[in-house]
């Protein structure tokens, strides 16, 4: 992510010609700028976990309540992103309680039209996975279920 200035930030401040500026002292940066200034340590990558085959980890994010709600009344919606292949597909939902039942439906979908079931599903710590029955759900399939931080995809 690149941004550009504000137009009255920092040096382009200089450029403007025949227009009264107040002394840069006073000219206080955009957000973008702020933002496009600050530092974070670079994230570690693990290349142990990387994964061999499809369906291996999932990684299900659920989106929403959106401002808009769609023509039938969906108001939410669902990924599923295989790790190894890269491959998404999207369940768009009327209620977020519907999230494990189109999980249950994805599963029977993948492991039908490929040779692999799927082993882990990486989740982030939002709270719609911790219910009793995706938990239970999870153990009766033998699929493992590890959280990530909330909105931070590394």
């Amino acid at each position: 992510f690149t941004h550009l200035p504000h137009p009255l930030c920092g040096y382009y401040a200089s450029l403007l010609e025949g227009i009264p500026i107040r002394p840069f002292k006073y000219i206080f940066e955009c957000e973008g700028c702020i933002y496009d200034k600050q530092f974070r340590q670079k994230f570690v990558v693990n290349n142990n976990k990387k994964t061999e085959r499809p369906l291996q980890v999932v990684h299900p994010d659920l989106c929403g309540p959106m401002q808009t709600t769609s023509l039938d009344g969906k108001k939410y919606f669902i990924s599923f992103i295989d790790d190894f292949t890269r491959f998404i597909i999207l369940y768009f939902l009327k209620e977020k309680s519907r999230a494990l039942n189109v999980f249950i439906s994805y599963k029977a979908y993948v492991e039908n039209h490929g040779l692999h079931k799927i082993s882990t599903i990486w989740t982030n710590n939002d709270g719609e996975y911790f219910s009793k029955e995706w938990i239970k759900f999870c153990e009766n399939h033998k699929i493992m279920h590890e959280h990530t931080v909330p909105y931070n995809p590394q």
